[in-house]
């Protein structure tokens, strides 16, 4: 396949999001490339086949979260399951706090940014893929539990915090992002308002026609406020907790052994 100048163009700017993100949706490269580059979620599709067809655009770099896969982790022996045991072991850093930390968000598409950051801390986190259902209200949380919600800033994502907050008994409940603050400090880039989604008329009339995708924040600035977020919750010193967890993980190592 021949590429055309303008399509290896845009490729380059797509591996550049890349190499910012690490792995990536087709949306979130699109969102992070819209109000720079006049390509619509098509354009950026097909750049992205391309890309990969002609070996520009690593198949491991392009990621479809929306068809997870179920089954079990298979060994061939009992050594090499026990060999995995000490890895898989997670110290509670939060045992003593008055609140437990939870990264929510409603947008899959940033799940692994958000774990990325999260597991260093030994916080969990939760894809309410939009409305959070009944059951999972029900679920989730705990009566200790501090969410720090990530979503977008548009009529639907300020309506599922706000859903939550109504419905569920938390002690605290932040929204970390978006914020219209951030959308002015980053110069974010605005979509139009879906005017099929039943939340617009009102939101319309405070915000105006204008929503933002939290995809389109710069990866860098995600992970700093991921990170502020959390430790602004912390009594404890990480560095302490993190070794106390390695000398467990080698004294179960000890253990195997004999």
């Amino acid at each position: 396949m021949k590429l055309t100048e303008k399509t290896k163009s845009r490729i380059d700017a797509i591996n550049e999001q890349i190499e910012q993100y690490g792995a990536m949706t087709i949306r979130q490269i699109y969102y992070r490339l819209l109000g720079t580059m006049a390509l619509n979620y098509r354009q950026i599709q097909t750049c992205c086949k391309q890309g990969r067809e002609v070996g520009l655009i690593k198949n491991s770099q392009i990621v479809d979260r929306s068809r997870p896969i179920y089954g079990h982790n298979v060994h061939n022996g009992m050594e090499s399951y026990l060999t995995e045991i000490p890895d898989n072991f997670y110290l509670d850093y939060w045992g003593a706090s008055a609140l437990r930390p939870q990264i929510w968000t409603e947008k899959d598409a940033i799940s692994q940014i958000l774990l990325t950051e999260a597991n260093r801390y030994n916080v969990p986190v939760y894809v309410t893929k939009g409305f959070l259902s009944i059951s999972n209200k029900q679920r989730w949380g705990g009566y200790n539990a501090l969410i720090l919600y990530f979503g977008d800033h548009d009529p639907s994502g300020l309506s599922i915090d706000q859903d939550l907050k109504n419905d569920l008994e938390y002690k605290q409940f932040k929204r970390i992002a978006l914020t219209e603050k951030m959308i002015q400090r980053n110069s974010l880039p605005s979509i139009p308002v879906k005017k099929t989604d039943p939340r617009a008329k009102e939101y319309i009339k405070t915000h105006g026609n204008k929503a933002w995708e939290i995809d389109a924040l710069n990866p860098s600035y995600l992970r700093s406020l991921i990170r502020r977020s959390i430790e602004n919750s912390m009594t404890f010193v990480l560095e302490h907790k993190i070794k106390r967890q390695d000398n467990i993980r080698n004294e179960i190592k000890e253990k195997l052994k004999t």
